[in-house]
């Protein structure tokens, strides 16, 4: 990156070019000696283009489409030039500029632009200085100079687009689809300055970055929390982001929440095709957590049975990097590395802080905790993900090894559950993406819910405010068990549902009519594909896909608005999480933000980090037998 510009370009564009106009002598009846001479450099392309390697002010770079945008970024040094003309030109800036410019202060360059404005022809009215600086730059020269300068920023662009940068690369895609945030402006925002900050990556620091990249891959950190501005940190915490949401075909504030610091990033994070929530004041909870010198950490709060959680007064921290000058030592209840300028503290897993505890014996007092939280509840949350349907016989398409016993016609073509999850495949080969989810629906269809659902049902019968459903399974199993479709949110859309490949007028119909028949050996539709009314193209499950930008989301919507009228009447809300992975981790991530106590019911991944509540290492239908067991339920 250091090696952009080569020595030729950068002596080029660096190097002043002297103007003398000729002075006054010319323009008076009397000759006198009042010099106009000024260099011309141009600096702020400099600058701007060694901002661009790393990924800021892209957009403005990327802007420049014709010679003249150019004249933005040269810089007017004054050699000579009369003391009254220097005066006017510092007062017509400090009026257009009055909270920018200070017109007492000495002035000894400024931006071509600036300096243009300030010198107008006016006919036979025109004032000397002003009729001399006109003239001057209306030459043929200038239309020469900008020209060969164009030239050089083109080369430099398509060599900029050669980068390997993700979030350069990332960025530009959006320009090139004009799609990016700044598309939307009036005006391209530009900027005339000197200042080249070295933006580059500090040695010291390496370990902690590739740290840091390394952590936040992880399957149980859903969300960050920094309230520092380092450039390095957010285009790492930001590529992550935008990865997440291209693989989970999710907006990037819900695939991976990311909280800045309330002082602002400058819009970075949007231009670079993400999202950063910056707080009012102070911070944002999150699972790793930056700890600034202005916030109270309770060591108190750190012992043996405390978590980082509660010694922050947060929710979901259970990682948290600190700064070496801040060190809190030795806590109880995590270990601690020194990285570089930081120390990075983890939260020991639950499972550590036993002690005489048998495995039964701890399982039996968390099922008895589960149902005493239940008991105190006057509303249950449910959440739910694939997990939840294994025990009536579903499938949940864990890895590609489970994907392929269900379909071994794809298996034989190795075709992943990711590229057959794919909105592309309804166009590309829509008998093959149709023998998929006919199959699918068929299954769901002709699926009975377990006996989990019931119990369900049951406990929360008598509470004040009942219940609600959020799940990520499209497979209609909590309507086919007698729940309230009014209750029920479905994040991923409903295969009981269809829609336009292409969107058309954003209507969403009932399945019903649609009878799938399915060479199940090679995976192909054998009738018909379901077609849209509107149109005539061919229709697609109303299910949020991989990469999915056509989802029609407006059911899913309304049903979330209604979840969020719920909630904000329920006073005491006790989660109940059934079946719900770490792979896509939208439904662990939705409770786990909200903050009301968590029972979370998974055979594999049943951690809570540092979530109150209750962690049961069973499937659900076991889970839920269990808890239904004890009296009172």
């Amino acid at each position: 990156m250091a090696n952009f510009l080569t020595a030729d370009e950068h002596q080029l564009l660096t190097q002043a070019e002297r103007h003398d106009t000729g002075g006054y002598d010319n323009w008076h009846k009397t000759p006198r000696d009042r010099p106009f001479v000024v260099d011309i450099d141009a600096r702020p392309l400099v600058a701007l283009i060694n901002a661009t390697v790393f990924g800021v002010r892209v957009y403005e770079f990327m802007a420049i489409q014709r010679p003249g945008d150019l004249l933005h970024y040269l810089w007017v040094t004054i050699i000579a030039l009369d003391d009254e003309v220097i005066q006017s030109v510092k007062e017509s800036v400090a009026y257009r500029n009055r909270y920018a410019f200070d017109e007492n202060a000495p002035l000894s360059g400024l931006s071509f632009v600036e300096f243009d404005r300030c010198f107008i022809w006016q006919g036979d009215d025109t004032d000397l200085e002003d009729a001399c600086w006109r003239r001057h730059v209306e030459q043929q020269y200038w239309r020469d100079k900008l020209s060969d300068l164009f030239s050089l920023v083109v080369t430099m662009q398509h060599r900029l687009s050669g980068m390997d940068d993700f979030l350069l690369q990332n960025e530009i895609g959006l320009i090139d689809d004009k799609k990016h945030r700044q598309d939307f402006f009036a005006t391209v925002q530009r900027k005339c300055i000197l200042d080249s900050h070295n933006l580059s990556v500090d040695a010291d620091s390496s370990d902690f970055y590739t740290v840091l990249a390394d952590m936040i891959t992880q399957d149980d950190v859903h969300s960050v929390s920094c309230p520092f501005g380092g450039l390095t940190i957010w285009r790492i915490l930001v590529t992550e982001q935008i990865k997440r949401s291209q693989r989970l075909g999710l907006p990037p504030d819900e695939a991976f929440p990311l909280y800045g610091p309330d002082t602002g990033l400058n819009d970075l994070p949007e231009d670079w095709g993400g999202y950063v929530h910056i707080p009012y004041e102070g911070m944002h909870d999150g699972e790793v957590v930056f700890l600034p010198g202005w916030r109270v950490f309770h060591t108190e709060k750190a012992g043996i049975d405390g978590s980082l959680a509660k010694a922050m007064r947060m929710q979901g921290c259970r990682y948290l990097f600190v700064p070496k000058s801040r060190e809190l030592g030795d806590l109880p209840c995590a270990t601690r590395e020194k990285i570089g300028n930081w120390v990075l503290y983890r939260q020991n897993p639950y499972h550590q802080r036993l002690k005489g505890i048998t495995l039964l014996d701890s399982l039996q007092v968390q099922i008895k905790e589960a149902s005493e939280l239940i008991a105190s509840a006057d509303a249950l949350l449910i959440t739910a993900g694939a997990g939840m349907g294994v025990d009536s016989g579903l499938p949940d398409f864990r890895g590609n090894e489970g994907f392929w016993n269900a379909y071994p016609a794809l298996a034989k073509a190795n075709i992943k559950f990711y590229d057959i999850a794919s909105p592309n495949n309804f166009s590309d080969d829509p008998k093959l993406a149709w023998g998929f989810y006919g199959h699918r629906l068929q299954l769901y269809r002709n699926t009975q819910p377990h006996a989990g659902f019931s119990k369900l049902l049951k406990l929360a019968a008598n509470k004040k405010h009942g219940y609600f459903v959020f799940t990520s399974n499209v497979d209609g199993q909590f309507q086919k068990a007698g729940f309230d479709p009014k209750r029920i949110c479905e994040c991923h859309g409903s295969i009981h549902h269809l829609q336009c490949q292409n969107g058309c007028l954003h209507y969403i119909w009932k399945a019903d009519a649609f009878l799938p028949e399915v060479d199940v050996i090679n995976c192909q539709l054998l009738n018909s594909p379901p077609q849209c009314d509107c149109c005539g193209e061919i229709a697609r499950p109303n299910i949020l896909m991989f990469n999915d930008f056509k989802w029609e989301d407006s059911r899913y919507r309304l049903q979330r608005q209604v979840l969020s009228e719920w909630l904000a009447q329920a006073k005491n809300v006790v989660i109940i999480e059934l079946g719900a992975g770490k792979e896509i981790p939208t439904v662990r991530h939705y409770g786990e933000m909200l903050g009301w106590p968590l029972i979370r019911i998974n055979p594999r991944d049943p951690d809570l980090g540092s979530s109150p509540g209750v962690s049961l290492p069973m499937g659900a239908l076991d889970g839920l037998s269990a808890i239904f067991s004890i009296p009172g339920n």
